[in-house]
């Protein structure tokens, strides 16, 4: 990828096809933050790579805010907010112990 793709693909908001595999593979059934989808992205990349005959997995891992937005907007993704102590849906926003999780139904 060149210095120019990456200055046009910051403001694109865009993910590649590849990117967007990687998610589709790593993501489950189990709730999982942002930064667990992120740790099995990097664990599960070659992996990845290696059965769709791809080159290096790093040019595939997108940064969280990209994936977040991403993962937000997927009908097909649900999501929720967990509280970080006790791992249970909460609706309260203002409690500053929560973080959104998100699964594949």
């Amino acid at each position: 990828m060149s210095w120019t793709s990456t200055l046009r693909k910051k403001g694109s908001r865009s993910m590649s096809t590849r990117a967007i595999g990687l998610i589709e593979y790593v993501l489950t059934s189990e709730p999982q933050s942002v930064n667990e989808i992120l740790e099995a992205m990097f664990e599960k990349g070659d992996e990845y790579a290696n059965s769709k005959m791809t080159t290096s997995h790093q040019h595939r891992i997108p940064t969280r805010n990209e994936l977040t937005f991403w993962l937000s907007r997927q009908p097909h993704i649900k999501s929720a907010r967990f509280h970080k102590w006790t791992n249970k849906i909460t609706r309260d926003k203002s409690t500053p112990n929560t973080h959104m999780k998100y699964w594949r139904p």
